[in-house]
C-alpha cells in the first residue's frame, strides 16, 4: 500500500483576497469541518445546512459561540420558506 504525503506546495492569499471566501457545507451534521474551516485566514464566513435538529444541537453543545438563532424567510418560485440560521464567529448554520 502506498504512503500518503502531504503536497509539496502550499498556496497562501494575497492581501486583496484575505478574508473573502465564503464556504457551504451541505449536510453538515456535528462535523468539526465547519470550526476548522472557519478558522481558516482566506474563510470570511463558513454556512452549514442540515436538517437534523439533533445534530444541530449536538453541535452548538460543542461550540457554545454559535449562539444567535433567527428564523429566515425565503422566497423561491412564489413559495416562501422558513428556516432557523444559527449564527456564531465565521460560522452559520441552516436548518
Amino acid at each position: 500500500m502506498e504512503e500518503l504525503k502531504p503536497p509539496t506546495t502550499t498556496t497562501t492569499c494575497s492581501d486583496e483576497t484575505s478574508k473573502s471566501v465564503r464556504v457551504l457545507v451541505p449536510l453538515c451534521g456535528k462535523s468539526v469541518d465547519l470550526v476548522y474551516l472557519a478558522k481558516h485566514d482566506a474563510v470570511s464566513e463558513v454556512v452549514g445546512v442540515d436538517g437534523i435538529q439533533k445534530a444541530i444541537d449536538i453541535f452548538m453543545d460543542e461550540n457554545p459561540d454559535l449562539y444567535n438563532k433567527d428564523e429566515v424567510l425565503a422566497q423561491s418560485s412564489g413559495t416562501q420558506n422558513q428556516f432557523a440560521k444559527y449564527e456564531g464567529k465565521n460560522i452559520a448554520m441552516l436548518k
